[in-house]
């Protein structure tokens, strides 16, 4: 490529948005960070030392692409202008291997080899020189390229985008993401459900009570129409609340995405970086409604103390404060405690989107129930989900005769 030579002179104020098939490009005029040392560091404002050097006399472009890349095909076949790149094994950072931005040297053969055999999506960042002026970062989620031309750096990325995008996988029936935590980053996991996960109407009355078809569908209309909130779920083990969210997964598939975030991991939401994950998922879901399912998540809920007050102000913030101007984040929480006990705050009108509090059945829904699906129930008066749909093993153990070993003289 032939570049044109710097200009001296003010960067021009740019900004233009232009769309392009499953991916969002985003090309701006880069308002950059001189002190920054890190070579994997893609931020808006912030360019690594080496790659900002050339440009420290004239302009500087920048074009983000948002999408998901083949990163190891893309190292492997421009390994002459690789001048940084990032390897893991099983999810762990193998090894930060820097070359020299002028020799670009690739990974011995024989290493790669080694890697390949050992894990999927080994590399997880590079930086590819095309030129004096001309650079290119990508990692699992997008690609920035810089160059003298907001023209220039738009055609590295398309260029760049139409060898090495993955193609956008559609959405499978019934299926949410599980957030993960690596060592340096957030990143996401999709889980599958199986299918008889699915209730039809009638199984929704017969498992949750005759009036719930028509809660649940005043519920569905307020999910699509409420951009934030929280929904409380409140009952106590087996009663089907996890059930009638994986119901929901499936219903809402083409309108809303659906996180699952572990009660042990409740502070990613307090995380500086939470933030800069969230809206590259907004990137790459611009017409999706975010969902964050809160299992067993009382503690998280409760009266303020001194355990869990941050916690709660973070929700509080997520689903009625300023950041609710542009994340557009609902959640869904389950809880074991009453509704008494969570702090007000988090059931203020316009922020509670629904409160629904699961019961056991009582004997005749029950033996309703039970019949549909081939169960014989005991003799008690209320029965959890869970009990009836494992009767016959209560039933089996309750009636089998113990194998102990004889104590004793008998004869």
């Amino acid at each position: 490529m032939n570049y044109p030579k710097n200009r001296i002179g003010h960067i021009p104020k740019r900004l233009s948005t232009k769309p392009n098939g499953n991916n969002q490009n985003h090309c701006a005029t880069v308002a950059f960070d001189p002190c920054s040392t890190s070579p994997f560091d893609i931020k808006d404002n912030i360019v690594p030392t080496f790659i900002l050097r050339p440009f420290q006399d004239g302009e500087l472009h920048a074009f983000f692409i948002y999408g998901k890349w083949k990163l190891d095909l893309a190292a492997e076949e421009n390994s002459a202008i690789l001048v940084r790149s990032q390897y893991r094994i099983h999810g762990n950072v193998r090894a930060l291997q820097e070359y020299n931005v002028t020799g670009g040297q690739s990974l011995p053969n024989q290493s790669r080899r080694f890697v390949r055999e050992e894990a999927d999506d080994l590399v997880i960042d590079l930086i590819l020189q095309y030129a004096s002026h001309a650079f290119l970062m990508a990692d699992c989620n997008r690609v920035v390229c810089y160059a003298i031309t907001p023209e220039e750096a738009e055609n590295l990325a398309v260029e760049f985008q139409l060898k090495y995008a993955r193609p956008v996988p559609k959405p499978d029936n019934g299926t949410y993401v599980l957030i993960k935590i690596t060592k340096d980053r957030l990143d996401t996991h999709s889980v599958s459900l199986k299918p008889d996960m699915r209730l039809v109407e009638d199984k929704l009355q017969t498992h949750y009570g005759e009036n719930f078809p028509v809660w649940h569908m005043h519920f569905i209309r307020l999910l699509e129409k409420k951009s934030s909130g929280i929904a409380i779920f409140e009952g106590g083990p087996g009663t089907g609340k996890t059930s009638y969210i994986r119901h929901l997964i499936y219903e809402l598939e083409k309108t809303h995405r659906f996180y699952f975030l572990p009660v042990s991991q409740l502070d990613i939401l307090a995380r500086p970086d939470f933030n800069d994950f969230w809206l590259t998922e907004m990137k790459l879901h611009p017409d999706l409604q975010f969902v964050i399912i809160l299992e067993d998540a009382e503690n998280a809920l409760m009266l303020r103390g001194t355990d869990n007050a941050r916690m709660v102000s973070t929700i509080l913030n997520l689903t009625d404060g300023m950041m609710v101007d542009f994340l557009r984040l609902q959640f869904l929480c389950t809880v074991n405690c009453a509704l008494s006990e969570i702090d007000p705050a988090l059931l203020r009108p316009g922020r509670l989107l629904a409160h629904r509090n699961f019961r056991s059945l009582n004997r005749g829904e029950a033996l309703t129930l039970a019949a549909q699906i081939g169960k014989t129930l005991p003799l008690q008066t209320e029965f959890t989900l869970a009990e009836i749909y494992a009767a016959d093993a209560f039933q089996s153990l309750s009636t089998a005769k113990p194998n102990r070993p004889r104590v004793g003289f008998g004869g």
